[in-house]
């Protein structure tokens, strides 16, 4: 689900099978975006297992101005609409076509970020692993995160007082391969100048090498404090922007997303 930047009443939600419906008075009434359905190529998107069909994986909007969104379409790529969903248009080249989470980046609206699965890195089809940068909206994208062998990626989250620093995690490969003695083969990274280079963080703990910190949330209220939701149901927060973790006396079932909510 994805909130419009200039009006809060105004909800994006994307579903599986591949679908975004709209409302416009906080989720009362929605209207289904048929015109999903009229890019040619989103009728022919398959699907490499038989459990998850294609679907939408994230919504983003442009920074400075609303009327562009940005869908993620699992294993399809990603469309983007000038005109608030009315028309998209397919994007395919220069990134892996299992696009996770994307990141724009509220300082620099042509500034966007990927990450993805590796889907076509592992079929040698990309020069790139699990994470991308666009510097035109979307025009063209370069690798970064090429530090590290991991191809897989979902967490990716700015820094709110700084939207050089970002942080995320990568893993040998997708969750069914997490089974095998090693794990996920984790690792957490920061990057501190808008990703072309990554740095490798300890936290301390060593389950976050053979679990996947599935979700990482950042606290606006509060510059500097990082949360981790492991796919095994943990939580850790650091205060120093990624330097030292804490593990919080909190059980809960397997994390799929995290938020920092002020209430």
């Amino acid at each position: 689900m994805a909130i419009a930047p200039d009006d809060p009443d105004t909800l994006y939600v994307g579903g599986e099978p591949i679908g975004i419906w709209v409302s416009t008075d906080a989720g009362q009434n929605w209207t289904h975006l048929d015109s999903v359905w009229d890019v040619p190529e989103v009728k022919g998107i398959g699907y490499p297992v038989t459990v998850v069909e294609p679907h939408v994986r994230d919504i983003s909007f442009d920074s400075k101005d609303p009327n562009i969104i940005y869908a993620a379409l699992q294993v399809g790529s990603m469309i983007k609409s000038a005109d608030r969903g009315a028309t998209w248009s397919l994007m395919v080249e220069g990134f892996d076509a299992d696009v996770h989470t994307i990141v724009p980046s509220p300082v620099n609206s042509e500034r966007v970020f990927l990450a993805t699965g590796g889907h076509d890195n592992r079929l040698g089809k990309s020069t790139g692993r699990a994470l991308f940068r666009s510097d035109d909206s979307g025009g063209s994208w370069a690798p970064i995160g090429m530090e590290f062998a991991q191809e897989y990626s979902v967490p990716l989250v700015m820094a709110p007082e700084d939207d050089s620093v970002l942080y995320s995690a990568v893993a040998s490969g997708p969750p069914p391969f997490w089974k095998r003695p090693t794990g996920a083969e984790t690792a957490l990274i920061r990057s501190r100048d808008a990703g072309s280079s990554w740095q490798q963080l300890n936290t301390g703990f060593a389950e976050l090498a053979t679990d996947f910190p599935i979700a990482i949330a950042t606290d606006e209220g509060a510059p500097g404090h990082v949360y981790l939701g492991s796919n095994a149901g943990c939580l850790y927060h650091s205060a120093d922007g990624g330097d030292t973790w804490e593990k919080l006396d909190v059980t809960l079932p397997e994390i799929c997303d995290l938020k920092v909510v002020h209430a």
